[in-house]
């Protein structure tokens, strides 16, 4: 199954256990999915171990439930590992960007590195999973912002609209 990026993290996970179980429609009103804990993989290829907590809402107790989350650094196929921002972004608008280019959870990503705007220049950064990410194991890559000047508005820029037109015969 694919991270979706539409759900949460915890979502993400009950899908995969409602995936596993048919019978089952859990959501996050009825468990709280807890931390996850790195798992020894037993040749079954799961690498994650994490709690899922009954809320009293139809559900008590505790099951633990074992799955795959995926190294940050080879979730994207054929990543674009450079985005040309300018110096209207800030820190948040570059993560968020970062994020949807590679098609990654925005809150399971750090972003290391200093984000200063340097028009012309670049500004080499690190891309982390989040400790305690529910989708990815905690892996980096590096990635490079490239700073290019803001964009201007045409609509600012053109104040005169009303042109007077081609009058003269060539």
């Amino acid at each position: 199954m694919k991270v979706n990026l539409s759900l949460t993290p915890a979502e993400n996970v009950l899908a995969l256990v409602n995936a596993a179980n048919p019978s089952l429609a859990l959501d996050e009103t009825m468990v709280v999915v807890a931390s996850p804990q790195d798992k020894a993989d037993t040749g079954d290829g799961r690498n994650t171990r994490v709690a899922l907590i009954g809320k009293g809402t139809g559900y008590i107790n505790v099951v633990t439930v074992n799955y795959t989350r995926r190294p940050i650094n080879v979730q994207v196929v054929d990543p674009v590992m450079s985005l040309a921002v300018d110096e209207t972004f800030t820190d948040a608008m570059v993560k968020s960007a970062i994020a949807t280019q590679l098609g990654l959870i925005e809150s399971e990503l750090n972003v290391l590195g200093t984000i200063e705007n340097r028009v012309g220049d670049t500004t080499p950064l690190t891309i982390e999973s989040y400790l305690g990410s529910l989708v990815y194991t905690a892996d980096s890559f590096d990635f490079t912002l490239t700073w290019a000047p803001a964009q201007v508005s045409l609509a600012g820029a053109v104040a005169a609209t009303d042109l007077p037109g081609f009058d003269a015969a060539s």
